[in-house]
């Protein structure tokens, strides 16, 4: 027999539940506390880790469940390494350019590179 739970009662359902839990030892509860409480306590401390197996997780659940802490940091992280390699550039075209000048003043360039 299957029945739509959307058609029951909540309340109904929470007075079922606390007879039932009623009908059960004190010794068994006493033992699903602190199971419950051990449970509560694990998931506290786990911590997130990248795997790719369906055992650990996904890499998707890992992306889905950082803060946005950790999303500005990795901006920020990637906007230091794009403005650095930036900067790198600028200042080795500056010392090719500084080098062409010191060639050019000294007469080092040969006259081949004026024909360009």
């Amino acid at each position: 027999m299957t029945t739509d739970l959307k058609q029951i009662d909540p309340a109904r359902i929470t007075r079922f539940l606390n007879l039932s839990t009623r009908q059960i030892s004190p010794n068994v509860t006493s033992a699903l506390q602190l199971a419950r409480l051990k449970a509560l306590s694990r998931q506290k401390t786990r911590s997130h880790i990248l795997a790719l197996s369906s055992e650990q997780g996904t890499i998707h659940s890992l992306f889905s469940s950082l803060s946005a802490q950790h999303w500005v940091a990795a901006g920020l992280l990637v906007a230091i390494f794009v403005i650095g390699s930036g900067y790198w550039q600028h200042i080795q075209q500056e010392e090719q350019i500084a080098d062409t000048d010191v060639a050019i003043l000294t007469d080092d360039l040969p006259i081949d590179a004026f024909v360009d």
